[in-house]
């Protein structure tokens, strides 16, 4: 695990976490020794009793305007167990205002002081995000992983497009299920990922209709395996009239994850579909792809050949 400052936390949070800094500016670059998160609540009495040391702190608009109601006394309290317990970073939440005690602390203490328009739930789980990712190059994304002819490939979409019930097809087929639902993606070797299933949800699938199965349990421990290398994402879209999509590989997408760019193909769902098949192709294209060959250039060599000969005989 490497390190992080928390100018580092700032700069690589400032989509994800729309981080803006206050005050507290002398205090960025030191280093997060204790990398959790906490939440203030002022029902549980937090700020006195229940701070872990060295801990990022978030506090909401609810707590901030209790804040800014208690007595200086209390408040020189709070900012003393704050002090006492090295907390490196307060981060507050959909805040209005501020109280102008957080402030000057905050300077006083070299304690960098920053806000973000998002709520503190989501400001937790996004920061555990980064932070994993970050240290552990670890990222968490929804989808189905499965492995195709060998191919590790990603089944991303929207929630009830049939991610899930493609990746049953495939297994009844002789392929691999890796994750369905939650995907841990690690980065190994500075430009590879390979894609794993949590514990928790393990050789699990949840079909609407059916509910949850275990798939080594129904088709036995060849069905599935604990993690494997990521190749290529396959983005299910439900088709719309004007949506347009590539016929002919002119200009190839990608995903990029942890800096890792990850080629992506975006298809069509439409009702009767056979979404299978189509994974299956996707996974031998890239077969094919890896030995240098492509069928969108085959056919483009092949149209200025024609040009270039310029016969007149039928297409």
């Amino acid at each position: 695990m490497s390190s992080l400052t928390i100018k580092d936390l700032i700069e690589y949070g400032k989509e994800r976490l729309d981080l803006k800094l206050i005050a507290g500016t002398s205090g960025i670059n030191k280093e997060l020794k204790n990398l959790s998160v906490q939440i203030c609540n002022k029902e549980s009495k937090y700020f006195q009793e229940q701070l872990r040391p060295e801990g990022i702190l978030i506090i909401g608009q609810e707590e901030l305007s209790w804040l800014s109601t208690v007595s200086p006394h209390i408040c020189q309290e709070i900012l003393d167990n704050v002090l006492s317990l090295s907390i490196p970073l307060i981060i507050c939440s959909t805040a209005s205002f501020i109280p102008d005690f957080l402030v000057e602390y905050s300077e006083k203490e070299s304690v960098p002081l920053v806000t973000s328009d998002y709520n503190v739930f989501t400001l937790e789980s996004r920061i555990i995000g980064l932070l994993r990712e970050k240290l552990d190059h670890i990222v968490v994304i929804n989808g189905v992983f499965v492995e195709v002819f060998g191919v590790g490939v990603i089944i991303a979409g929207e929630s009830g497009i049939g991610k899930s019930e493609c990746g049953l097809e495939l297994v009844t087929r002789g392929h691999k299920l890796i994750a369905d639902d939650v995907i841990e993606i690690h980065k190994k070797n500075g430009d590879e990922l390979s894609g794993h299933c949590i514990e928790l949800t393990k050789y699990f699938m949840e079909i609407r209709g059916l509910g949850v199965i275990n798939v080594k349990s129904l088709f036995g421990v060849a069905s599935v395996s604990d993690d494997a290398d990521i190749n290529i994402m396959v983005e299910f879209v439900k088709w719309k009239d004007g949506l347009e999509f590539d016929r002919i590989e002119s200009e190839e997408q990608f995903r990029t994850i942890m800096g890792v760019k990850i080629p992506l193909i975006r298809v069509p769902v439409r009702s009767g579909g056979n979404m299978a098949t189509i994974v299956e192709i996707v996974a031998r294209n890239d077969i094919l792809k890896r030995e240098n060959y492509r069928a969108s250039t085959d056919l483009k060599e092949r149209v200025f050949d024609k040009i270039k000969r310029g016969s007149k005989r039928s297409w």
